[in-house]
């Protein structure tokens, strides 16, 4: 019974790691931090659960969507956590009710943007994500 427990948690936390390389996204929520830092994009993670039919929705029809797509990975650093198996942290600081949820970070600071509960259409995460992008960088010229 122990090794089921192993191999099915190592199966779910692969998911996560998988959809993450399938979009060119941070493996985890670290590296994706780091990265953000460094590019001083603003961060964005996804969190999901295991058995979470809107969640495999979003990722499939809304994140792959090639549009999306090339504008997450343009303009911000993103991964896509599943709380059943996350072990970064993130979910435990940041517990979320609902899947999926989008959290939008601060990179330099680690504060809160914005937070999206639900599924969301690929028209929407674009608004979204124009927005998000737009007033960082106006709350980065201020700050100079």
């Amino acid at each position: 019974m122990k090794t089921f427990l192993t191999l099915l948690i190592m199966a779910l936390s692969l998911h996560a790691t998988n959809i993450n390389t399938a979009l060119g996204y941070a493996p985890d929520y670290a590296a994706a931090a780091a990265s953000a830092k460094a590019a001083n994009k603003p961060l964005m993670v996804m969190v999901v659960s295991t058995d979470c039919d809107w969640c495999r929705k979003m990722e499939s029809e809304t994140l792959a969507d090639p549009q999306v797509n090339a504008a997450v990975n343009e303009k911000l650093v993103a991964t896509v956590l599943n709380k059943d198996t996350d072990t970064s942290g993130f979910t435990a600081n940041h517990p979320t009710p609902q899947s999926p949820t989008i959290y939008f970070l601060d990179a330099l600071n680690d504060e809160l943007i914005f937070e999206n509960l639900g599924y969301i259409k690929k028209e929407t995460l674009l608004e979204m994500v124009d927005d998000i992008v737009s007033d960082y960088h106006e709350e980065e010229d201020e700050d100079d």
